[in-house]
C-alpha cells in the first residue's frame, strides 16, 4: 500500500517474518524495505528505495548438520509500468 504526499510521490515501507521448522529442517526469513515512488504519468513511474532480506535454513539430521544462509541489503532503483 502506498500513501501519496503529492499525485507524484508516494512512499511504502514492508516488513514481512516468517519461521518454522518440519522435521529435520528449521527456517527463517527476514524482509524490510523503505520505497520512495515518483509517478511520471499515470502508467509510468520511478521506483527507488533501501532493501534488506536474510534468510537461513538449517537442515539438522543424526549424521551430519547443514547451515545454509543468504542475504543482502542496499539500494536499487527501477522504472514501474502499469497498464
Amino acid at each position: 500500500m502506498w500513501y501519496s504526499f503529492t499525485p507524484e510521490w508516494g512512499i511504502n515501507t514492508k516488513v514481512a517474518f516468517v519461521a518454522g521448522s518440519y522435521e529435520d529442517v528449521s527456517a527463517g526469513v527476514l524482509q524490510t524495505g523503505v520505497n520512495a515512488q515518483y509517478r511520471f504519468t499515470d502508467h509510468i513511474g520511478l521506483v527507488f528505495g533501501l532493501a534488506y532480506f536474510d534468510a537461513d535454513v538449517v537442515i539438522e539430521d543424526d549424521v551430519e548438520k547443514i547451515a545454509i544462509a543468504y542475504g543482502y541489503n542496499g539500494a536499487f532503483i527501477g522504472m514501474r509500468f502499469v497498464f
